[in-house]
């Protein structure tokens, strides 16, 4: 393969070479919104002739304790872990963005 197109992160876990885009196109950042709703795409619908349009927007990633959690108290323990200075330090060795 000579290129493709993947999250940062998904690069850094298996050691791929990368290019870092800058923010202004690469939809890491929300203060860039507006601009990335520019960026549209067309995609054909669930029925003959039917067109999707999908207009870009930040890729963001949410982290949550779910109500009906088996293990509430560790869910808990990694929700604080990845919310410390430690864990955002982690995540943005990973290639994320944490904000």
């Amino acid at each position: 393969m000579d290129f493709a197109y993947i999250y940062l992160c998904v690069a850094k876990q298996f050691g791929l070479k990368h290019i870092s885009l800058p923010d202004q196109v690469n939809l890491s950042n929300p203060a860039h919104a507006a601009f990335y709703q520019n960026a549209k795409i067309e995609l054909q619908g669930k029925h003959p002739g039917e067109i999707t349009t999908v207009h870009g927007a930040p890729i963001e990633f949410a982290v949550a304790i779910s109500k009906n959690s088996e293990h509430p108290e560790n869910a808990k323990v990694f929700l604080e872990l990845i919310l410390s200075k430690r864990g955002q330090q982690v995540l943005e060795n990973c290639g994320l963005v944490p904000y």
